[in-house]
């Protein structure tokens, strides 16, 4: 799966200015969504779903909010379809995307669940490609196609050794 994300992501990876800080920033974002998964996992062994998106999506708003604000950044004043897009954004990929995700921490291991979200650039290119008709170039398919494969490679494993540790069953 890192193989095809390598491939998937290589032709547009720049190592010079915007592009460096872009590629640090999504380092940056892996390894604060690897400590939010884990975070997550315990957590959700405690609290019910709504109170725990409650508390992460609240938190999230706040932090939001206070890079906005100190950005200088507008609040008000932006076109009736951006405020639709930004409530697209909410109901679709939050509520119901990464409400998933958080829904699954309680029986899922964090393992599982981070393994899964590798899957998320393939399938947005494949919406992209489907709604905007945007081009998929031979590397994005063969390096999503290694993506899929590793997630399935690696959720069997995971099953395999969930099982021998529980006996067999």
């Amino acid at each position: 799966a890192v193989i095809g994300t390598v491939i998937v992501s290589a032709p547009s990876a720049d190592l010079t200015g915007d592009g460096l800080l872009g590629n640090v920033l999504a380092l940056v974002g892996g390894a604060a969504m690897a400590a939010y998964l884990l975070c997550g996992r315990a957590l959700r062994a405690r609290l019910d779903l709504v109170p725990y998106v409650m508390l992460a999506y609240g938190v999230a708003a706040v932090i939001l909010l206070s890079v906005t604000l100190a950005a200088g950044l507008p609040l008000l004043g932006h076109g009736t379809a951006t405020y639709l897009a930004l409530v697209g954004m909410a109901l679709i990929p939050q509520l119901i995307g990464h409400s998933t995700y958080n829904w699954s921490l309680k029986a899922l291991p964090a393992t599982a669940v981070s393994i899964s979200l590798m899957g998320e650039a393939v399938f947005a290119s494949l919406w992209g490609w489907l709604l905007f008709h945007e081009s998929l170039p031979p590397a994005t398919l063969g390096g999503g196609v290694l993506v899929l494969a590793g997630i399935v490679l690696a959720q069997t494993s995971l099953d395999r050794t969930r099982r021998a540790q529980d006996g067999g069953a």
